[in-house]
């Protein structure tokens, strides 16, 4: 009985001083002063967390939809002898804040009279986040600008059969494109956000093969 007074009497004595440091702690917490502190000291605080917060992984699913800038792919399109179909882009980045290494899986399908063709490849950018710290604006929006290079194929789409009938009328062409993009993040819950981004290629790089591009979609940073 003596001993488990004991023990209990030197168990309440730790909870006393753990209380007591905790109580410490709070008083010399920059945002837990005695007198309400100056706007100055709060946003300089709130400031320090958000430059804390540098290092972050990304995943993001996204719509994409492409065009190529030429004018045989303009005549095309406006006397509908080809048809844009549904395409999509994986994205991961890496981000040490404000800069953003990012590599981009993609693919896109086009309907004509006589084939089907895809348009797949990858892009590998870096990115850098704009917008200086603005309060809660910042944790919410993220506008970015990025350059890189598209390494891609556009290609008749046809089967195997296909292909051994015809060698010939099989094509493909290279598509690879140096790219500038501008994009915008808005962080809907905690790590999950919709992204936009417009996406073209360099008028001075490959002109036959020069697109635009614009994606939608959700992601995820951890």
């Amino acid at each position: 009985m003596k001993k488990q007074i004991k023990y209990s009497i030197a168990f309440m004595l730790v909870l006393l001083f753990v209380n007591i440091d905790c109580v410490m702690a709070q008083k010399n917490h920059p945002l837990k002063l005695d007198k309400k502190p100056a706007k100055k000291e709060v946003d300089a605080f709130k400031a320090t967390i958000h430059r804390n917060r540098r290092v972050s992984f990304t995943m993001a699913a996204k719509y994409r939809n492409v065009r190529f800038i030429n004018e045989t792919y303009e005549n095309s399109l406006s006397a509908k002898y080809i048809k844009p179909k549904f395409g999509y882009e994986i994205t991961t980045s890496l981000m040490i804040h404000p800069v953003e290494i990012e590599i981009t899986g993609f693919s896109n399908g086009f309907d004509t009279y006589n084939d089907s063709l895809k348009h797949n490849g990858f892009e590998f950018l870096c990115n850098l986040y704009v917008l200086p710290y603005l309060g809660k604006v910042s944790q919410y929006l993220y506008p970015y600008i990025g350059i890189g290079y598209q390494t891609s194929r556009l290609a008749t789409k046809r089967s195997s059969k296909e292909k051994e009938a015809h060698p010939d009328s099989f094509s493909s062409i290279g598509t690879g494109n140096f790219m500038f993009k501008c994009g915008m993040r808005v962080y809907i819950a905690r790590g999950f956000f919709f992204g936009g981004e417009y996406k073209q290629g360099f008028p001075l790089s490959n002109k036959t093969t020069l697109f635009r591009a614009w994606s939608i979609g959700l992601g995820m940073s951890f």
